[in-house]
């Protein structure tokens, strides 16, 4: 049996900036429709995220109820980035960024650097505590 399977955090210790992309699954919250934003933007992002070897995981919720279809960047040594207020249209663009946080060491993105249309959607940055911070 494959160790990481049993033990996922081995994994993630084993590969420190893996980068994995959270959509929510729930956006936009309470309503009829619950959940289809998120699922048209992932629908749009698995496989070229696949073909770069990065997870997209379905969560719950990414606290941006307020402004629904939100996405999230994380990997264990880099700050995680929210983006709100997305739709299927944004996927080129995401993948730009997706591409440019995993190349970056801290995942610290210049906001000009990114499209337009996503510099006013980057709805917070939360850095890693601890030691290196």
């Amino acid at each position: 049996m494959d160790t990481c399977a049993v033990f996922p955090m081995i994994a993630i210790m084993s590969f420190p900036n893996a980068v994995s992309v959270s959509i929510c699954r729930t956006c936009p919250r309470d309503r009829r429709d619950s959940g289809v934003w998120g699922l048209a933007l992932a629908q749009r992002l698995r496989q070229p995220l696949a073909a770069r070897g990065i997870d997209l995981l379905m969560v719950n919720c990414l606290g941006a109820c307020t402004h629904p279809c939100t996405l999230a960047l994380d990997a264990p040594a880099k700050d995680r980035l929210r983006f709100s207020g997305l739709s299927a249209d944004d996927e080129t663009s995401l993948q730009q960024v997706v591409d440019a946080y995993s190349l970056s060491t801290l995942g610290r993105l210049d906001l000009q650097t990114l499209a337009p249309s996503l510099q006013m959607r980057l709805s917070a940055v939360s850095p890693k505590l601890g030691p290196a911070a």
